[in-house]
């Protein structure tokens, strides 16, 4: 008799009869945390206040990054701003995940999402990622703050809607728009090299407060912008 999980089939040689079982609990596969870390919520700011999760934890993606929409199955720029556990390295499981154990790290004090999911019925978590109640970065940082006033001044000069009307061009501008779109990712480039020096900040942490590069963060807006011949100037 071959077990398996609903509506999976049984190989040959398993025998004929099947019965279906219904995932009623998490089996810690570990396939969540190896696609990427939890979104934050509101809720979670405490994680933050207890010192379960620092900002070198944490990644930004800003309003109008395009992400991958589960639901749509497509990328789709942000709406809100999303602040998540970042992945290891250049990968995306999340940063808590011991593969050795298929276990998490923080697994006694996990996020709201990571509570949330049940990979049997997605509904609940669905409901939860398109909720209004995510964290920003205006939660974790002071309200008239230096570094509130930074974030501010690089959202108004690498900001992705800016980015996203330079794109609305005539063609016979195109050599002239995609300069400037270098030029711009040239200066995000240099202003967190030049916060690095003066306060010997790690990359980390400026990817919560600032963030990714702005290279990386215009993926999506236009063919050329993941071309070989956009990313040769900056890999």
């Amino acid at each position: 008799m071959f077990l398996g999980k609903k509506n999976e089939q049984p190989e040959k040689g398993q025998g004929e009869s099947f019965v279906s079982i219904a995932v009623k609990e998490c089996s810690r596969c570990g396939t969540c945390c190896r696609k990427g870390g939890p979104g934050l919520h509101r809720e979670d700011r405490h994680l933050m206040e207890k010192g379960v999760l620092e900002p070198g934890d944490l990644i930004c993606f800003r309003k109008g990054e395009f992400a991958f929409d589960q639901a749509k199955q497509c990328l789709l720029p942000l709406q809100q701003e999303l602040i998540k556990i970042r992945g290891k390295e250049e990968g995306w499981e999340c940063l808590f995940y011991d593969p050795s154990t298929k276990g998490c790290r923080i697994y006694e004090h996990r996020p709201l999402e990571c509570r949330t999911l049940m990979c049997w019925d997605t509904r609940t978590i669905e409901q939860l990622i398109d909720s209004t109640d995510r964290l920003t970065r205006s939660h974790l940082v002071p309200e008239g703050s230096g570094l509130a006033a930074l974030i501010q001044e690089h959202e108004d000069r690498c900001g992705l809607d800016t980015v996203a009307q330079m794109l609305q061009h005539d063609p016979g501008d195109l050599v002239q728009v995609r300069q400037a779109i270098l030029d711009l990712c040239f200066y995000d480039l240099d202003f967190r090299q030049a916060l690095k020096q003066r306060i010997a900040v790690q990359d980390h942490v400026l990817a919560c407060y600032f963030g990714r590069p702005l290279y990386r963060a215009v993926l999506g807006y236009d063919p050329w912008l993941g071309s070989e011949d956009f990313l040769r100037y900056f890999i």
